[in-house]
């Protein structure tokens, strides 16, 4: 299914007069990573031993708001669109574990609770207002202005562009 946007308004941004666009969007499916691995340990000696894991995660919800905000600063000419996700946010984890190489330990309830705490700091610390992401625009040429002159015999006026 595809995400769904619905609900799009526009204002400006609390801390800027720039324009900012809100839109609403809901993702309801699954977007599964699957990782299998294995925990080498070192004590007494250099692999002494190891243990097998298989972690499969699946994003099964994310909804929230969208910010789309046109930066233009007016000293520089550098302009850009700072995307970010507001605190409003939901996301849905499943994860699935599996330990061991003869006897195996299922679904461990800590390992999920470390990962989905994780993901769900560095999706704050990344993308979530007052962060954002840059996507820089190309610099424009500046459109040529028209200017009038007046000619010095008879007050005839002249248009010339300059770049």
């Amino acid at each position: 299914e595809f995400p769904r946007f619905e609900a799009a308004r526009m204002q400006y941004a609390e801390l800027t007069s720039n324009l900012r666009a809100e839109v609403r969007f809901q993702f309801d499916d699954q977007i599964t990573l699957g990782v299998d691995t294995q925990v080498l340990i070192n004590w007494p000696k250099p692999c002494v031993a190891s243990l097998p894991i298989s972690l499969v995660l699946n994003v099964v919800r994310f909804s929230g708001t969208l910010a789309v905000e046109f930066v233009a600063h007016p000293d520089s000419t550098e302009t850009y669109v700072a995307v970010s996700i507001l605190e409003d946010f939901s996301l849905g984890f499943e994860v699935r574990s599996l330990l061991g190489h003869r006897t195996k330990v299922k679904d461990l309830p800590k390992i999920t609770s470390l990962i989905t705490s994780k993901l769900r700091s560095v999706l704050v610390d990344e993308i979530v207002w007052p962060s954002f992401k840059k996507v820089r625009l190309p610099d424009f040429p500046a459109a040529p202005r028209p200017t009038t002159t007046t000619a010095a015999a008879g007050g005839v006026e002249a248009a010339d562009t300059q770049p």
